[in-house]
C-alpha cells in the first residue's frame, strides 16, 4: 500500500487559467515561466489584440495579462475593452511606460490592476490574486443583479421590497398593477396602508422576525386593499435582504391568487348544492318507491282476491287478463328497485355488508332452483358447472346475488332456444371466475362499449323486441365493482354471448 507523506496536499479546487497578450516573446517567455512557477495554469499566449479575440470566443480563461502596446490595429486597451464589454474577461495590463495619458485612457475600460515591467514574482503574485478576488466578486454582484432584474421583470410574480419599518423601497410592475397606484406614489407608502386592517398583526410579526433575523420559511396568505376600494387575497413568501451581514430589509414574492379563491369557492358551494342533490333525489326516490310500492301491491292483492272470488264464473278471455296485471305490476316495481338502487350507489349511501361467501353455494345453486322453472317454460336448459373447488370470496351478500340474477335473467330473456351454462372455475391467476354463456340473440359490436352505461338498449324505442329500463346491465358493472371484481363480455351477433365476472380471493 502506498502513502502520501504528511505534507502533501490534494485539492480539487480549479487552478485559475491566465491568457497571456504580449508581443514581446521574450517577456512572454519569462511571464510563462513565472506563472507556471506560482501554479496558474496557462490558457494560451498570443501577441496581438486580434488573436486574443479569437481564442476567446470559443473558450475563456480566468484572467488576462495583456501589454498595453500591442501590434496590430488593436492596442490593450481596445481589446481589453472588448474583453471587457462582450466576454466579461478581467484584465491586468502589462507595461513599461507608466505616463499620464496611458494611464487615464486604461482607467476607461476598468482593469483589474497594472504590472510595471520589470516586475518581481511576489507583486505578480499579489496582483494577479487581488485581481481574481475582485473578478469573483464582481461576478457574484452581477449574477445577484441578474437575478434581482429577473425577478422583477416577472410578469405573473408581484415583488416588493420594505424596510425594517415597513416603508416600500421597491415594487416591479405586476405590484403596481395589482394595487392601481403609480409607482412613484408606492414608494411614498408603508405596507401597512396597502394591506388590510386584519392583517397589520401578520405583518407586525414578520418585523419582529426580522429584527430577531428569523423569518418563517413559509407561504402566508395575505388580504390587500386596492387603490379603488377592491379587496383581493395574495399568497407571499418572504426573505432577508443582508447587507454587511445584518437585515436591512424584506423582499416578498407573491401572486394574486383571488380568482383561484373565487373559484374554489364556487366549486365547494357547487358541491354542497350537488351532494344536497344527491340526498334530496334519494329521499324523494325513496318516497315515490313508497308512494307506488303501496298501490301497486293492493292492486296485486286485490287482483288476486277477485280472482278467487270469481274464478268459477270468470270468462275464458278474461283469465289472461289477471296474469298481465300480475306481471306488470312486478315489471313495474322491478323497475323501481332498479332505479332507487342505481340512485343510491351514485350518492353513494348503498349499504353494505362484507362477509365470506361461497359463491357455487351460497349464490349459484340458489339462483338455478329459483330461474329453473322460467327457463324450462322456454324449453332452455339451464346448469352449474363446477371446474375445481374452495370459491369462498369476501362480498356484500345481497350485491353479489344480484349480479347473477340479472346475468341469468338476461341470458333467458334473450334467448329463444338451446341453453344457458353457468361456470365456476379459478384462472391462472387463482382468481375465482363466473362464466355465464348463452346461446342468444347476441350483442352487436359496436354496442358494447355501451353496454354498462345507465338508461341504454341496443334495441329501443316503441317498437323495441324486449321489456327492460337498460339499467340491469349497469348495475351489474357497480355491483361487481363493490365486492372488488371485474366484468367483461364477448358476443357475436345471432350466435349468443358470454359474461364472465372475476373476483379476487379472499385475503389470507
Amino acid at each position: 500500500m502506498k502513502y502520501f507523506p504528511q505534507y502533501m496536499k490534494i485539492s480539487f479546487v480549479e487552478t485559475p487559467k491566465i491568457l497571456i497578450v504580449e508581443d514581446e516573446s521574450i517577456v512572454a517567455l519569462h511571464l510563462q515561466n513565472s506563472l507556471q512557477h506560482l501554479g496558474y495554469e496557462i490558457f494560451g499566449i498570443v501577441p496581438s489584440g486580434e488573436q486574443a479575440i479569437a481564442l476567446v470566443s470559443n473558450a475563456k480563461p480566468d484572467l488576462t495579462i495583456m501589454d498595453i502596446q500591442l501590434s496590430g490595429k488593436l492596442d490593450g486597451i481596445q481589446t481589453s475593452e472588448i474583453f471587457s464589454k462582450e466576454y466579461q474577461i478581467p484584465v491586468i495590463f502589462l507595461t513599461a511606460y507608466a505616463d499620464g495619458p496611458t494611464i487615464e485612457r486604461a482607467k476607461v475600460t476598468e482593469p483589474f490592476g497594472y504590472l510595471i515591467k520589470p516586475f518581481e514574482e511576489k507583486d505578480l503574485r499579489g496582483t494577479i490574486e487581488m485581481a481574481l478576488y475582485k473578478s469573483k466578486s464582481e461576478r457574484r454582484l452581477r449574477e445577484s443583479e441578474e437575478r434581482y432584474t429577473s425577478l422583477f421583470s416577472q410578469p405573473l410574480s408581484i415583488v416588493f421590497v420594505y424596510d425594517l419599518d415597513g416603508n416600500l423601497l421597491d415594487v416591479n410592475q405586476a405590484f403596481v398593477k395589482l394595487f392601481g397606484y403609480s409607482k412613484s406614489d408606492i414608494l411614498t407608502m408603508n405596507i401597512a396602508s396597502l394591506f388590510s386592517f386584519e392583517m397589520l398583526e401578520d405583518i407586525k410579526e414578520k418585523l419582529n422576525a426580522v429584527h430577531e433575523r428569523e423569518l418563517p420559511a413559509k407561504i402566508n396568505q395575505l388580504e390587500i386593499v386596492k387603490k379603488n376600494g377592491e379587496k383581493a387575497v395574495i399568497e407571499m413568501t418572504s426573505s432577508l435582504v443582508i447587507k454587511n451581514g445584518k437585515p436591512v430589509a424584506v423582499q416578498c414574492i407573491a401572486r394574486d391568487v383571488t380568482e383561484r379563491m373565487i373559484y374554489e369557492t364556487n366549486l365547494i358551494q357547487a358541491k354542497e348544492k350537488a351532494e344536497q342533490s344527491d340526498k334530496l333525489k334519494t329521499e324523494f326516490l325513496a318516497q315515490i318507491s313508497h308512494e307506488i310500492r303501496t298501490p301497486i301491491n293492493n292492486i296485486v292483492t286485490y287482483a288476486s282476491l277477485l280472482k278467487e272470488e270469481i274464478e268459477e264464473k270468470l270468462p275464458s278471455g278474461l283469465e289472461s287478463a289477471f296474469k298481465v296485471i300480475d306481471s306488470s305490476a312486478q315489471r313495474l316495481l322491478r323497475t323501481i328497485d332498479l332505479i332507487l338502487n342505481i340512485s343510491q350507489i351514485q350518492s353513494g349511501s348503498f349499504e353494505t355488508k362484507f362477509e365470506n361467501i361461497d359463491v357455487g353455494k351460497d349464490i349459484l345453486e340458489d339462483l338455478i332452483i329459483e330461474f329453473y322453472m322460467k327457463a324450462k317454460s322456454k324449453q332452455l336448459d339451464l346448469s352449474l358447472v363446477y371446474s375445481g373447488s374452495d370459491f369462498v370470496i369476501t362480498a356484500d351478500n345481497y350485491t353479489l346475488k344480484q349480479i347473477f340474477a340479472n346475468l341469468i335473467d338476461n341470458a333467458i330473456k334473450y334467448s329463444m332456444e338451446g341453453s344457458i351454462v353457468i361456470k365456476l372455475y379459478r384462472n391462472e391467476k387463482k382468481e375465482i371466475c363466473v362464466d355465464v354463456t348463452d346461446t342468444g340473440i347476441g350483442i352487436a359490436q359496436e354496442y358494447i362499449p355501451l353496454l354498462f352505461e345507465p338508461f341504454t338498449q341496443e334495441d329501443t324505442g316503441y317498437s323495441r323486441s324486449f321489456e327492460g329500463s337498460g339499467l340491469g346491465l349497469a348495475l351489474v358493472q357497480r355491483y361487481t365493482e363493490i365486492n372488488k371484481g371485474h366484468i367483461s363480455v364477448t358476443s357475436e351477433k345471432g350466435r349468443g354471448s358470454i359474461f364472465t365476472v372475476t373476483f379476487p380471493p379472499p385475503l389470507a
